[in-house]
């Protein structure tokens, strides 16, 4: 199990690889006062327009996604092997540019969590910013799950 090495990459890299309008709407919200976690929290819990009918089983779907994301990317980040692969396609694509890394990744768990890939680029390169703000073992220890006691 190998942690993703996001060594040599400034935080901020990752929020200004993503087109200008959603680089503008994390600042915003930055200004507003909300931390990077709270803003991947804010971006996944938008629901678009408020006169659709809401529909699915779920008491709080957006919830659920936003959980559901969090988990995929722990793994990818703290290496679990189910991720090994995009890991090792990560690591080419390192120095291309931080558009290209977070993009791979969006795609990859978009599909595992039933989401356009699109909705998921900020998410990431939040994720990817706050876990090399402060090291990506912290990141892993914070981010653990909690253990359940027997």
């Amino acid at each position: 199990m190998s942690e993703l090495d996001l060594t040599g990459a400034h935080p901020r890299e990752w929020i200004e690889s993503l087109p200008n309008y959603q680089k503008a709407t994390i600042d915003a919200l930055i200004h507003a006062g909300n931390d990077l976690d709270a803003i991947a929290t804010i971006w996944l819990s938008q629901t678009g327009p408020e006169n659709n009918f809401a529909f699915g089983a779920a008491s709080n779907p957006q919830q659920n996604i936003a959980d559901a994301v969090r988990s995929e990317l722990r793994k990818l980040i703290c290496g679990d092997p189910s991720y090994d692969d995009l890991r090792a396609r990560i690591a080419m694509d390192w120095n291309k540019s931080k558009l290209v890394v977070v993009s791979t990744i969006a795609a990859v768990v978009s599909g595992v969590v039933g989401v356009a890939a699109g909705v998921l680029v900020p998410v990431v390169a939040v994720v990817l910013a706050v876990a090399s703000e402060v090291g990506t073992k912290a990141w892993c220890a914070a981010s653990a799950p909690p253990q359940v006691q027997p």
